[in-house]
């Protein structure tokens, strides 16, 4: 179901957020499946740019999933400094918890 303006959850509602898409991707269509709960089309480029697609329509109402997605759609990037930043500022925390895992920046070893 591809829901658009006052259709999209309040918490949800940003001027880059174009379109929310739930029972799979907006790609592919209704019924598709993916592995994750959520994920968003943030790219450049992406003719979808600016949606975020939930796996089901329960998951719509996930705060925490849903300002995650959107934390994508808002920095155009995927788990960098530019996204906890910008989870930070929509409040929402990027340890682990509520069924979501830790994105916290990890420290790489040679």
């Amino acid at each position: 179901m591809k829901l658009t303006g006052e259709q999209i959850p309040e918490h949800l509602r940003h001027p880059k957020l174009h379109t929310v898409f739930t029972g799979g991707c907006i790609e592919r269509g209704e019924g598709s499946r993916f592995r994750a709960k959520a994920h968003a089309h943030c790219r450049k480029g992406d003719p979808y740019q600016g949606t975020i697609c939930f796996l089901s329509h329960k998951r719509l109402m996930q705060r925490k999933l849903g300002l995650h997605e959107l934390a994508h759609i808002i920095g155009e990037c995927g788990h960098t400094d530019k996204f906890r930043a910008i989870c930070k500022e929509l409040g929402v925390s990027i340890q682990a918890g509520q069924g979501l895992k830790s994105y916290e920046k990890r420290t790489r070893t040679v």
